[in-house]
């Protein structure tokens, strides 16, 4: 169970709201059943601010350039996302580097993601996005579709979109739905999706910059939450990028990634 104690609820964004919208944020207090417990002060955008227990970590790209994966590991991080690709086209010339560099340091749950384009084809993207993955997939591995584009498609165009992309992904990689994530939110897929169901067997990963992040309509509930992209001491020394954390203990991470039968 997922409790919330807010000192003033947050209305639903339209756009991604910044972190200079909620400076003096309330402190959210959450714990889910007894299992974790942590706090954010959303304003700060630090896992430190977290009590012993949360299970955080770092999403990451070429914008990050070199990411010494050590510091990561040592900050405590139990799991990491990096972009692999976006479209027909493009790639992220550090993600091998990441791929690898987490595996390196021992952080046992990583994923790749890719940024989709739903005015290109959905199952090339599928192709050029696993292109970039070295194969065999491991326990632990995940695959995230970001969806936050329209690419001037209807609602229905992009649920229905998003499903090709979903299903080829499954179908390629032999991945259960529980292994192939969504990234977006409220902001987007309400309104650009039409709020459809489409998705709502893969976990969601919910971005959201407030003090509790509003819901896409679809699904039932958040299993990682990008809270912030200021976090400080969640990722590369020195340099603040996206931080996330996931719904629930470390052990229900592993078991959610394929690493516990």
């Amino acid at each position: 169970m997922l409790i919330i104690i807010l000192a003033a609820a947050a209305a639903a964004p339209t756009t991604q709201p910044s972190d200079a919208q909620i400076t003096g944020a309330p402190i959210l207090d959450i714990s889910f059943g007894g299992d974790v417990a942590f706090n954010i002060s959303v304003g700060g955008g630090s896992p430190s601010s977290m009590r012993p227990g949360s299970v955080f970590g770092p999403d990451v790209s070429h914008y990050q350039g070199t990411v010494r994966w050590r510091d990561v590991e040592a900050a405590g991080a139990s799991f990491a996302f990096a972009k692999a690709s976006e479209g027909l086209h493009t790639t992220d010339d550090q993600f091998s580097a990441n791929w690898a560099g987490m595996r390196a340091v021992g952080i046992k749950v990583r994923g790749a993601y890719h940024f989709g384009h739903p005015e290109e084809d959905a199952l090339a993207q599928v192709r050029h996005f696993l292109s970039q993955i070295p194969m065999p997939l491991a326990p632990g591995d995940l695959l995230v579709l970001d969806i936050e584009a329209a690419g001037g498609k209807s609602p229905s165009e992009v649920a229905t979109w998003t499903g090709d992309f979903l299903g080829g992904l499954m179908k390629a990689t032999g991945l259960p739905a529980s292994r192939v994530l969504v990234y977006t939110g409220a902001w987007f897929w309400n309104s650009q999706a039409g709020g459809s169901s489409i998705a709502s067997e893969h976990p969601l990963w919910v971005s959201g910059y407030v003090s509790a992040p509003p819901m896409p309509k679809g699904w039932a509930g958040w299993t990682y939450w990008q809270y912030t992209d200021k976090a400080t001491d969640c990722g590369p020394s020195g340099s603040a990028v996206d931080c996330s954390v996931f719904h629930g203990s470390l052990d229900q991470l592993h078991a959610r990634a394929g690493l516990l039968s």
